[in-house]
């Protein structure tokens, strides 16, 4: 019994040191920004472009953040939606930096892959960031293909989660021809209220509907234009309706449009059978009624 009492105090000391070590947690860009004003626009586009998810999924990240006057001068080229993801990529950084680790750079700079860069997008090294740590205490940064355009300064640190995620502010937006230049939009499949084949069954079935309504029921050269509109906008499934629909073969169509549909074997052969048991007797007539 004694033995027992030391074994139990041992597994709650275990039980309160794992309660008390400190657990992970997830960071949200959008709630660290949220709280400050001067970085309202630069945290809408980074939900706009869907960096915000991006920034929050990955463990380790770093955030060259730009205040509000710095995003009026990139929103003034008028770049597309998928253009300004590509400059907003380049300001994600996949390591981390914090403002102590920016003034411990080995050799005073270093190379840095950005988000750009690991989307495909980049070309070469157009996506690395090049970091510098002056002599003064300045820190700076510029893409490899700014083209000569001065880089940007450091100016503070937003937010630190050592080894999650860092948010730093820098004077303006980083240069890089080859982010902002244009992006094709992705492939899309052709409208298909816009194919050549559409407009012209559709033209054909107006010109059908027309004749209709002024009286003209002349056989129609083009009165399967319906059906084959519908199948080349509905795709195989509407056709297979269709097919389902259309009257069987040797199908006798009744009046309103509706189907009359053949009589079953079994009626067929009981048919016969009358007809070679009463030859003389009219068809139609009543049974038991003597022929002609």
């Amino acid at each position: 019994m004694r033995r027992v009492f030391p074994l139990l105090a041992a597994s709650l000391l275990l039980l309160l040191a794992a309660a008390s070590a400190p657990v992970a947690q997830g960071h949200n860009i959008t709630k660290i920004l949220a709280g400050i004003p001067e970085f309202s626009t630069f945290n809408h586009y980074l939900t706009v472009t869907h960096l915000a998810s991006e920034i929050n999924r990955r463990l380790t990240i770093t955030l060259l953040a730009v205040d509000n006057s710095g995003m009026a001068d990139l929103l003034a080229k008028h770049l597309s939606v998928l253009t300004l993801r590509n400059v907003l990529a380049l300001h994600i950084l996949t390591d981390y930096y914090g403002a102590k680790k920016l003034h411990q750079l080995t050799g005073g700079s270093t190379l840095a892959s950005s988000v750009f860069q690991s989307s495909g997008h980049a070309p070469g090294t157009t996506g690395y960031i090049n970091i510098t740590d002056h002599r003064a205490g300045k820190v700076t940064f510029a893409a490899e293909d700014s083209g000569g355009a001065p880089p940007v300064s450091f100016v503070k640190s937003v937010k630190e989660m050592p080894y999650n995620i860092s948010v730093l502010q820098v004077s303006t937006i980083l240069s890089s021809p080859e982010a902002e230049a244009p992006v094709a939009a992705p492939a899309r499949q052709q409208r298909r209220r816009q194919h050549p084949r559409h407009r012209r069954l559709q033209q054909e079935l107006q010109l059908h509907r027309a004749d209709r309504r002024h009286g003209h029921h002349a056989e129609d050269p083009h009165r399967h234009c319906h059906h084959h509109l519908h199948s080349h906008r509905s795709g195989p499934r509407r056709r297979l309706r269709h097919q389902q629909g259309a009257p069987a073969p040797g199908a006798v169509q009744a009046r309103g449009g509706r189907r009359r549909p053949l009589p079953r074997p079994r009626r067929i052969q009981e048919g016969q059978a009358r007809v070679a048991a009463h030859p003389g007797r009219p068809r139609g007539s009543p049974r038991g009624s003597g022929g002609v």
